[in-house]
Order: C-alpha cells, then structure tokens, then sequence
C-alpha cells in the first residue's frame, strides 16, 4: 500500500512537472538546407583550327560565337604568348571561358603556321670550268639581295669525277664536282641550288674560252646601289601635270618628284646607262664570243694568247697574260673594252660612241665607280661603296668650258630607312652657293623633305621644305603666275589656298621696315619628273614646278598658329612629318656636311679626264 501511494504521487508530481513547462529530456532542434542555384552552361561558342603561312606578323585565333554577357575568354598559345605567335610550328591554343554564374568552359583548337618559300626567281648559280692553279676555287649564289634578310648559305663540293675530296670550303684538285648550295633561314623552307664546277688540269685549253669569259662576270649595273623602290622607274610619271590657275586638290600633286640634287645623280645615270648600254651588248655576246673563240684555240693551240675575228657587228680583239684578260670590241662608232684580272676578278671597262660620249668603270660586287665625258662641256665622276650597314657615294659634275666650268658636287648615304643627299645643286640665287639636303623613305622612294642652308647679303637662311601634302588643313592650291603683290613680296607667284579669294599671306622678318625674309611661304618649286619613251627605250627627263611648303627653321615652334592666324583658317595646321623623320632632316646636315666638303674640295675636273683616259691603241691601228 506504501508503495503504490509512492508510485502514484511520483506520476502527479510529473504531470504537474510537464505542466508547469518543465522538461524531462534533451530535444534535438530541426536543421534549415540552403540549395546553390545551378550555374549556367555556355554555349553558341567555338574555336577552330587554323593554318597559315608564315608572313612574320604574330597570329592569333578568334571565337567563333558571341559571348554572353560578363563573360571573358583568355587565349593562349601553346607555352609561349597570350598575345598569338609568330614563327612557323603547331600550337595548341586554349580558350577559357569564365564569368560569374556560368560553368567555365575550355576550348582547344590547333593553330599551324607553315614555312614560307623563299622568292627564288633571282637567285642562280651558274657551272664554271677553270683551270688548276693550286688555289681553292668555289661558287658563289647570285641575287641573295632579292631574298629576305637573314639567308645562310652552306655549300657542299662533292666529286663525281677526279681525285677530289667532299668539302664545305671549295674544290683544288683538277676534277669534275657537283656544288650543293643549301638555302636557310628561320621560318623558311630550305632551298638547294646545284651547279657544276670543272677543274681541268692545268694548261688544257679545251674550255679556256669560256673560262676567260666567266672570269668578266656580270655587266656592270650602276642602279644597284641604291634601294629597290628607287629605281627610275618607280619615278615614272604617267599622270597629267596639274593646271596651278585652277584650284588643284593636294592629293592629286605628283608624288614621284625628284629634287635637284638627287636629280642631278639620277640625270648622269641616265646619260650613262645609254653608252654602257652598248657594254651590256657585249655581255649579252660573251657566250657566243667563247665559242668563236674556243673554236680558233683548238686549231692555234700555240697561239692562243691572241685573237681577233668578228661576232655579230663588231670586230674583236682578246689578249690574255697573267696579269689581265682583255676583251675589245668595235662597231661602226663604237667601241667597248673590258679588262680583267683574273686573280682579283676586279673588272674595268670603258665604252665610247664617236665623239659624243665616253664612260670607264671600275667595279665589284661591294663597289662601283664611273666617270663619264659628255662632249668637251659635262663630265660626271661617281663612286659607290657598300657594306653591311650602309652604300656611301659621291658624285662630281662640271659643265662648260675653261674657268668657267661649273661643279656640282654631291654626297650620298643610303640606309635601310632613309636616302640622304648634300650636295650644292638647288635653287639658290647663285649657282652652288649653298648646301642643299635631300631627304628620300628608302623603302617607297618619296621625298621626305629638303633643307636649303644658304648665304644672301651676309644673312645666314636655313630653310625647310616639306611636300604640301605634309600640312593639314591645306586641301588645294592655286596659283598665279608671273604676278608678284605687296602681301606676297619675294614671292613671284600669288598662292591660294582652300578655295579662297584672298592671297595665301606668310609672316616676315623684317629691319628698318623692311622685309627681309619669311617665317613661313609656300612657293614653287623646281623638280624632275621622268617618262619612258618606249620606242627609244630610254627615260626622258623633265624639270617641272610643284607647290612645297617651307619655313624657316627657327621659326618651327610658331610658324602654323601664324599661319592659322594669317590666313583665317579654322583649325591650327599640323606637319604630318614625323618627329623621327624631322630630326633626320635636320641632323643630316651636320652629319654629312663634313664628308661632303671633302669630296667637293678633293675632286677636280682633272682627276675625272684622267680616269676616263684615253681608248685603247687596238681601236686606231685595227684595219
């Protein structure tokens, strides 16, 4: 009984417990899950493979597919950029593709840039035969001018007849030897060339001709050494020359111009290549002229030293000694004579037409000189000297007669970037009063810009000419001839600009009131143009006057707000002239200046007489 009354208020005593809020065990709480939203996939988007040729520009892959928005892609290719690459090889490029809320996505695609072929179409190697004389004779690649820069060449002399041994260097003993030229350069497919070297035993006469006549290698070519864009013919004129009394837009004024002074370099090469034309002819003949010759050697073994005979419309003459083959030819008023040494290979020529015009050279592959008579009234002396970095030249010019001859004297630089020419041929009011500089872009061939140093009443000019089509804000031109005005004083002609009724006005330096020069003018100026006469063959020259714009150098810093200023214009002009391509103008002068004084001090019309000389004795005696 005590037990259950026990049992039963421990059961109140617990309802009243849980009543109450009391608790009568540890309860777990309920656990909250947060669910990520999916990320979204992209799609729409693809890379895809590519190949190309190697052209030395950095190539890149591109998505194809638009991205969406926030959405970036990183590319990269192979271990190497980001950026695309460059030589030729495969490349595994990735494109990743993030963005905030998309799956980030991975595209691969391979990129293959192929070997480029060397232009090959210029580049020979041509057989020789020669005679044993001890000495390592090789082959040598022409025309590795014409190919990218950066080519290597590794010969191969291998024997196929004869005692010879395989050699790198050249081939001595007397044999026949295949010569393996092999091609190379980085990114480019290797080229071979196989030609054909003969060493005959020394004293055989079988092929003497053709070895005498390979020994005179090339004609000589005086337009070689200067940049390829600047050949004359790149400065054909074939346009219409434009009509100044009307309103002339300035991108239709010539842009082939030569200045003075390179036109007084391009002038003799002209006169030159018409009598050296008949050297060519020569050239052109000496295969022929080996088998004439090789022919009479078979039958005079023993009297071979000399020849004379005929082939085509000359007569000829060869003479061989140790120290020199000689090689003259005579036609009707002409005469042609080429000497060589046949250690050196040097070779010397002279050509002659009557009494009108004679020219001697002497020349190799790194170096060419000419002098030239015109008459009793011009002479022409050039010389040009090439090395890695740079061709150096000079040309001197006299015409007239006795102590009034006048000279013209030039010096030349040529770099890979820029043409410079100093020289004092140029409009100034004395003939060969002042400097002249002349500043061509090697690689097109335009003129850059001139700057004219000259002395006038004791005052000291120093003027820089650009193109008009270097000065924006200057749209077309028009001019009036042969009419001077007081608002265009030392101006002969009147210029308009921009359609305007009103006289282009410069801004004078003036003392005592009077005018004494001009910050800034735009003025006519002479240069040579030059057109191909097709049935001649020949290149005709012709001074002609286009607007250029000058100002002096000392006014550089204020001449286009005064100019804006003068002449109503809206906008301030600017000199598209680059600040690379001004600080060469400039600097040239300094540059060059020396060297050219020199030259023009050292050279005399005397020396150039002497050099031409006199033809040689053959011409006068021949019957």
């Amino acid at each position: 009984m005590k037990k259950l009354i026990i049992l039963t208020i421990f059961v109140l005593s617990m309802v009243l417990f849980v009543a109450c809020g009391g608790e009568t065990s540890t309860t777990t709480p309920a656990t909250t899950t947060t669910t990520e939203p999916a990320k979204l996939t992209i799609s729409g988007v693809t890379l895809a493979d590519k190949t190309v040729v190697y052209n030395g520009e950095a190539q890149t892959l591109t998505l194809d597919g638009t991205l969406p928005e926030g959405v970036k892609a990183t590319m990269t290719y192979g271990d190497q950029s980001v950026d695309g690459v460059t030589d030729a090889g495969e490349y595994t490029v990735k494109a990743v593709l993030a963005g905030e809320g998309y799956e980030t996505l991975t595209l691969t695609a391979k990129l293959t840039i192929s070997l480029a072929t060397l232009p090959m179409d210029q580049v020979t190697m041509e057989n020789l035969v020669v005679n044993y004389s001890g000495e390592t004779f090789t082959l040598t690649v022409q025309g590795l001018d014409t190919l990218p820069k950066g080519v290597t060449v590794e010969y191969l002399y291998t024997p196929t007849e004869g005692e010879g041994k395989e050699s790198k260097e050249g081939a001595v003993e007397e044999g026949t030897y295949t010569v393996k030229a092999t091609l190379s350069l980085k990114n480019y497919k290797t080229e071979t060339l196989e030609a054909t070297l003969e060493i005959q035993p020394k004293g055989t006469l079988a092929n003497l001709a053709k070895t005498v006549m390979n020994a005179f290698g090339k004609a000589p070519d005086i337009w070689e050494f200067l940049p390829e864009k600047m050949g004359l013919e790149d400065f054909v004129f074939e346009g219409t020359l434009p009509d100044y009394s009307k309103n002339v837009t300035v991108s239709s004024l010539p842009d082939v111009m030569i200045g003075k002074q390179l036109g007084v370099v391009y002038s003799s090469f002209a006169a030159a290549q018409k009598t050296l034309s008949y050297v060519n002819t020569v050239y052109s003949g000496l295969s022929a002229i080996a088998d004439i010759y090789q022919q009479y050697i078979n039958k005079n073994p023993e009297h071979y030293q000399e020849f004379e005979g005929t082939w085509s419309i000359f007569a000829i003459r060869i003479e061989l000694t140790d120290e020199s083959y000689t090689l003259l030819a005579k036609a009707s008023g002409v005469t042609v004579e080429l000497y060589c040494d046949p250690e050196t290979r040097a070779i010397t020529g002279r050509a002659s037409v009557a009494d009108v015009a004679t020219v001697k050279f002497e020349s190799d592959d790194e170096h060419l000189r000419y002098a030239m008579t015109l008459g009793s009234l011009r002479t022409v002396d050039v010389e040009f000297v090439r090395n890695d970095k740079a061709t150096v030249g000079y040309l001197y010019e006299t015409t007239g007669v006795g102590d009034k001859r006048l000279t013209t004297a030039s010096m030349i630089s040529i770099t890979e970037d820029y043409t410079v020419v100093v020289g004092n041929k140029g409009d100034f009011l004395v003939p060969g009063q002042g400097i002249n500089v002349e500043i061509y872009n090697s690689k097109t061939g335009s003129l850059i810009g001139t700057e004219v140093y000259e002395t006038i009443k004791l005052v000291d000019y120093d003027t820089v000419w650009y193109p008009l089509s270097s000065i924006t804000g200057i749209d077309s031109v028009k001019v009036v001839f042969d009419q001077s005005s007081e608002d265009n004083a030392m101006n002969p002609d009147t210029i308009y600009i921009n359609g305007s009724a009103t006289a282009f006005k410069p801004v004078f330096n003036t003392k005592l009131f009077v005018k004494t020069s001009r910050h800034f003018d735009i003025e006519m100026k002479t240069v040579l143009i030059f057109t191909y006469d097709a049935a001649k063959d020949t290149y005709v020259e012709t001074e002609v006057e286009i607007p250029m714009f000058f100002v002096q150098r000392d006014n550089l810093d204020e001449y286009l707000a005064e100019m804006k200023k003068e002449n109503g214009m809206t906008q301030t002009p600017t000199n598209t002239t680059s600040a690379v391509d001004d600080a060469i103008i400039e600097a040239a002068y300094q540059t060059h200046t020396e060297a050219y004084n020199k030259i023009k001090d050292a050279l005399t019309y005397e020396q150039t007489i002497a050099f031409v000389g006199t033809a040689n004795t053959w011409f006068t005696s021949a019957k």
